[in-house]
């Protein structure tokens, strides 16, 4: 039993190791953020999962690239709350707002989003956005979102440049130090493929895998002896 205990242990070690590298993009966290300008240099993952968030809004900008995309990773909100805005056909208790400088907002202005499902699409912020939350009746929050935030550089006569990866899609390049992370910063899942292999994550992943496994199978055995 101490030998099982001691590879449980070795399993969790390993998990934290692939959650740490998983977790290479760098995380913000909204509620330190608020009323911050951050500046996006590759990319940035802004979570969204305090139970006391205020009423709070962060800008982005790119460090240098021509714009940011932003994507929702994920996204969950509490059923009963959901099922009361809909029957009201609007935002009663908290939502969540992307727009941009010039006033562009991708969900409805006035109420935000606060759906059922994660929002799927890939967001144009130009060259400064708005993540924000709000909550119309300061009660605590049920809302956990991740947005990750891409920086993206145009194509120059058709090419990305040195250090650059080419996305595929709507001219965006954005750094090579992005790809292979196991994030879609490109928003077509391109950056997770093209010459990614067997990556740092991957790896960590498959031995995580591997030991949990011969773990649970350990364990099994030691539970039918104790038994016989």
């Amino acid at each position: 039993m101490k030998m099982a205990r001691t590879l449980l242990n070795v399993c969790l070690v390993a998990a934290t190791i692939f959650n740490a590298a998983i977790e290479a993009t760098k995380t913000k966290y909204l509620s330190s953020e608020c009323g911050d300008e951050v500046k996006v240099n590759g990319d940035v993952l802004i979570k969204l999962n305090s139970w006391f968030q205020p009423n709070c809004k962060v800008t982005l900008v790119p460090r240098s690239g021509d714009r940011l995309i932003a994507r929702f990773t994920y996204y969950h909100f509490n059923g009963f709350r959901n099922i009361i805005g809909l029957i009201a056909n609007e935002c009663t208790f908290e939502s969540i707002q992307l727009s941009t400088s010039d006033s562009h907002y991708y969900f409805d202005e006035d109420d935000g989003f606060c759906g059922a499902y994660k929002p799927s699409g890939l967001y144009d912020l130009g060259q400064k956005g708005y993540f924000s939350y709000n909550s119309k009746n300061g009660l605590t929050s049920s809302m956990k979102a991740d947005l990750l935030v891409t920086e993206v550089f145009d194509k120059r006569n058709k090419t990305c440049a040195s250090g650059q990866f080419d996305c595929d899609k709507n001219n965006y390049c954005i750094s090579d130090d992005v790809t292979c992370n196991g994030y879609d910063n490109c928003g077509n899942d391109r950056d997770e493929v093209k010459g990614c292999g067997l990556t740092t994550p991957i790896i960590i992943g498959i031995v995580v895998g591997c030991i949990c496994f011969v773990v649970l199978l350990i364990v099994i055995g030691v539970c039918i002896a104790k038994h016989r």
